[in-house]
């Protein structure tokens, strides 16, 4: 009986002493500025961020680079791809789709998946969730629902995705 009393002396103890920490620590933060917060302290000032604005069509890149509204030869202009997303933003899909990739002149590397299924072009399947891609005939490949189908395992790894294991 002594030892609960014991314990109970030193839980009452203990918890008044958290209490007494914590209302202090409550002063000194409200006393340190009305409006400071946790998040507060790292932005350095009350102003918000504004982007940069957005270049111009026409005008020079920054650094004195080339044009940065002139579209290369085949793609279309920066335009008319804003006025085909106020029309249908599924138009814009089609046409990255169709367009052929910057760097390689094929098709992109990577493409949603229809209807939970890889097209036949892009047949490898992605999980992003665990950074694994399968190829066709392995183990888990039938039962995979992929986030990402690409066109080949080489495109897939040089997106820093691992191969499965089997």
């Amino acid at each position: 009986m002594i030892e609960v009393r014991r314990w109970f002396r030193l839980g009452v103890t203990l918890g008044l002493l958290v209490g007494v920490a914590v209302a202090v620590r409550r002063y000194l933060q409200a006393s340190r500025g009305a409006g400071a917060t946790r998040g507060d302290a790292w932005r350095g000032s009350d102003t918000a961020w504004t982007p940069p604005a957005a270049p111009t069509p026409g005008s020079p890149a920054p650094g004195g680079g080339e044009d940065v509204g002139r579209p290369s030869a085949g793609q279309p202009s920066p335009d008319v791809l804003a006025a085909a997303l106020a029309v249908d933003p599924a138009l814009l899909a089609e046409v990255d789709e169709l367009a052929p990739h910057a760097e390689t002149g094929g098709p992109p590397a990577w493409v949603e998946p229809v209807d939970g299924a890889c097209p036949p072009s892009h047949p490898v399947k992605v999980k992003l969730s665990s950074g694994i891609f399968h190829l066709p005939g392995m183990f888990a490949y039938e039962r995979t629902k992929p986030d990402r189908c690409y066109r080949d395992a080489d495109s897939a790894g040089a997106d820093g995705f691992t191969r499965a294991k089997r």
